[in-house]
């Protein structure tokens, strides 16, 4: 897709551009000028050429102390043309002062110089080779210093470099033009990967392989892993159409950031219909209590959602804490994932939970059990741990209090 030209960043470019260069040809202007007043015989100059001799460096410092104000922070051009200009008056009045032999070569080399020193465009070239014309032929037919054969000799030599002048700022300034959209099209492409990469890695590995993108791997002692995952979800692929089965996980997925998001964990990955999500990683502002609270939130979520079916929406959600090793693998397709038997034993919390509850690990109660209700579940055997005692999370200490009374309540 073809993308608009950034016109105002370009133009703001190249008046940054004007504006140093201005000032870099304004102090040369005056170390030179300054070397040659010293130089100059003042016995052959009358008092007025003495005073724009003189008046000439005043005038440039001028010029450049304007460049500093706000005013002309985006109109360096205008300071460009009026040094130019004003240079190639100064040279010309100095051919008719004193019948400087040079003062013609001087303009041939002020008016190439200019263009290639300055970002002008075409006609900013072409005007001031017009004006620097119309004055030479003006002061010497005004003050008569000449042959006509030699200002009509001269006047074409300056003709002509006024056109290299113009045609070279010509291709200059669109190569420039050309040279900031490339720029422009890389920078635009680097934003999107980087975008990409925040998108599937968190913000610290993603500046670590910008930095040095070699393995990323790390071991971290005490990280929450939360699960959860649709109950029923085998049934529930085989009897909705895939464009609507698609469609209701993507919607759910999206809840489940926005989620994720709020309670400031970082998504690991989606494993078919399950969601993983991690407390405790760099990055993460969130700890196991905010892990906990996700929780109950994707509880109250699928109590919002209907199935594709029109049935309600049943989750399980599992958490267990403790150490593991976190990295990076895959080239082509770069994947964060976890790996260790913390993220194991929180995948078997999810899967031996039952449908609307949060089944955690007693490791995890005992981090949380200051913050929030637990009811113990009978041991159970579970898959590659042994006999475990597990429990249900049911709610924050004071919610689970008022819903205790409020049941008491009701059954009196």
């Amino acid at each position: 897709m073809k993308r608009d030209f950034p016109e105002a960043a370009f133009q703001a470019e190249l008046a940054l551009l004007f504006l140093q260069r201005f000032r870099v040809a304004a102090l040369v202007l005056v170390a030179l000028h300054s070397l040659a007043f010293y130089a100059l015989d003042s016995s052959r100059a009358g008092p007025i050429a003495l005073a724009i001799m003189i008046g000439v460096i005043p005038f440039t410092l001028a010029l450049m102390a304007a460049s500093y104000l706000r005013a002309f922070r985006a109109h360096g051009h205008v300071l460009a043309l009026v040094l130019v200009f004003g240079l190639a008056a100064f040279i010309i009045w100095n051919n008719a002062t004193f019948a400087h032999p040079l003062a013609t070569e001087a303009l041939l080399l002020l008016l190439p110089a200019s263009s290639l020193l300055f970002p002008f465009r075409a006609r900013a070239s072409l005007v001031i080779g017009g004006l620097t014309m119309a004055i030479f032929i003006g002061m010497a037919l005004l003050m008569s210093f000449g042959d006509a054969r030699g200002i009509g000799a001269s006047t074409f030599y300056i003709f002509c470099a006024t056109v290299i002048a113009t045609i070279g700022s010509g291709i200059d300034y669109q190569l420039r033009r050309k040279e900031f959209g490339l720029r422009h099209e890389v920078e635009l492409a680097r934003q999107q990967v980087e975008n990409l990469l925040h998108n599937t890695l968190p913000a610290p590995i993603v500046e670590r392989l910008k930095d040095a993108p070699d393995l990323v791997a790390d071991r971290h002692d005490q990280v929450t892993v939360l699960f959860t995952d649709i109950v029923g979800f085998t049934q529930l692929s085989a009897e909705v159409p895939a464009v609507d089965l698609v469609r209701f996980l993507n919607d759910l997925f999206l809840e489940l950031d926005t989620l994720t998001e709020q309670h400031g964990l970082e998504k690991v990955k989606t494993i078919g219909d399950a969601y993983m999500v991690a407390a405790g990683l760099p990055g993460c502002e969130g700890e196991a209590p905010e892990a906990a609270r996700m929780a109950l939130d994707i509880l109250e979520l699928a109590r919002r959602m209907r199935t594709p079916l029109g049935k309600p929406l049943h989750l399980r959600v599992g958490l267990h804490t403790g150490p593991l090793v976190a990295g990076v693998i895959g080239r082509r397709r770069l994947t964060y994932d976890l790996w260790g038997d913390t993220v194991n034993t929180a995948a078997r919390m999810e899967s031996y939970a039952e449908p609307d509850t949060v089944h955690v690990s007693e490791v995890t109660r005992a981090l949380l059990e200051d913050e929030f209700d637990f009811e113990p579940r009978e041991p159970l055997d579970i898959k590659g741990k042994g006999r475990m005692q597990t429990h249900i999370l049911r709610g924050h200490k004071s919610e689970s209090r008022a819903s205790k009374r409020a049941r008491s309540h009701n059954s009196s």
